[in-house]
Formats: structure tokens, C-alpha cells, sequence
């Protein structure tokens, strides 16, 4: 029989969260969507990267991409994954933040590991409200229509940026 390891972390950053960010089994670890943490301190200098490096954990012939939502800099939504409000031609918010999230935090953070979107083996999506999977899988397709990537989408009632739709994690 497997024997099953979890590590985890009593206080999440000094709040009375209990956080398993890793269990492992046999020869397989399954981490949560976080880079390189320390579950007491927060991010390291040592992994921190330059600023606004998407997170990646690079482990033998494998790039794992953590999930990534269409956030700014600051708080909320980086203006170009958003339709503005005064506009009836600039596309949906689905559509914005899923080419937003593609372009410019997948596939830089793939680029940075040594990778590409060409590479993709399986990616996981959260989406808010099953009513923008159409418009979703038309944008995901436009740039994943050759590359044979499994794909997983999961329903769910909202992501951690206020106004965020959706959220992808890639594994290559």
C-alpha cells in the first residue's frame, strides 16, 4: 500500500487557516497552485524573481504554471483583460481575460521555464458562470486548436480578483 504525505501548515500566514499546499504519494507530489512560499513568511527574496514573474515550478522534464487570474499590478483587473464600460464593441469579459491570461501570463511564464504554449500537455480552468464556456473555449481554441492539451474545466462561483471571471494552470 501507498503511503500518503501531506505537508501543510497549521496558520496560512498568521490567520487561523489549516492549508495542505502538498501531498505526495509514491513517486507523485501534487502541489497546490503556489511558486516557491513559505507558508509562515510569505515569499522569499531568494524566489521571489524579478517583478511580476509569473509563478512556475520546473521539476525534471515538467513546467507547472500556477494559476493564473487576469490581475493588475495593483488591485483588481488589469485594464486590458476589461471591456470598458463605455464600450459596445470592445468583446466580452470572458473573452478579454481569457486572451489576457493566455498571452500575458501563460505564455510568458512557459517562455521564462524554457518552455511554450506548444508544449502544453493538460490545463485546469475555473470559470464563473457556465454561461461563458462558449466564448471561452473559442478563445482558448484560437490558440490551442493544434496542440493536443487536455483540458479541464471546473465551474466555480468566483476567483480571487474582484471582477475575475476565470483562472488557468498549465502543466507542460
Amino acid at each position: 500500500m501507498t503511503t500518503l504525505e501531506v505537508k501543510s501548515v497549521e496558520h496560512l500566514l498568521g490567520s487561523g487557516v489549516p492549508y495542505a499546499y502538498a501531498v505526495k504519494t509514491g513517486a507523485w507530489i501534487f502541489l497546490t497552485g503556489h511558486e516557491a512560499f513559505d507558508f509562515t513568511a510569505g515569499v522569499g527574496e531568494a524566489v521571489a524573481g524579478p517583478p511580476g514573474f509569473p509563478p512556475t515550478i520546473v521539476c525534471s522534464d515538467f513546467v507547472f504554471v500556477a494559476g493564473q487570474m487576469a490581475s493588475g499590478r495593483e488591485h483588481g483587473l488589469d485594464p486590458r483583460a476589461h471591456v470598458p464600460d463605455h464600450s459596445l464593441w470592445a468583446g466580452t469579459e470572458i473573452r478579454k481575460q481569457t486572451e489576457f491570461i493566455i498571452q500575458e501570463r501563460l505564455k510568458p511564464a512557459l517562455e521564462a521555464a524554457g518552455s511554450s504554449l506548444e508544449r502544453s500537455v493538460k490545463a485546469q480552468v475555473y470559470i464563473r458562470d457556465v454561461d461563458n464556456f462558449p466564448d471561452f473555449v473559442d478563445v482558448w481554441s484560437q490558440h490551442y486548436r493544434h496542440i493536443p492539451c487536455a483540458l479541464t474545466v471546473v465551474p466555480t462561483k468566483g476567483v480571487a480578483t474582484v471582477g475575475g471571471i476565470i483562472e488557468i494552470n498549465r502543466w507542460r
